[in-house]
């Protein structure tokens, strides 16, 4: 997996091509604005139901965002 830097550079770019709100977002994502802002600043990891959620959402495969 990738370091949660990488990780959260791509969690935060799915979302400002969106043109979405932290707050939209993470209510999108089934997350708190906190928890998501953690994981957009490579504070923490996002948890498996997060990495689900965001590939059905960009039609991403999971690899895709979080391994590759």
């Amino acid at each position: 997996m990738l370091s949660n830097e990488v990780i959260g550079k791509r969690i935060r770019n799915e979302r400002t091509k969106r043109r979405m709100t932290q707050k939209e977002f993470a209510s999108l994502m089934g997350v708190s604005e906190s928890a998501l802002g953690k994981y957009e600043c490579g504070v923490r990891r996002p948890k498996d139901d997060f990495r689900i959620n965001l590939s059905v959402y960009t039609g991403k495969t999971v690899e895709e965002l979080f391994y590759k």
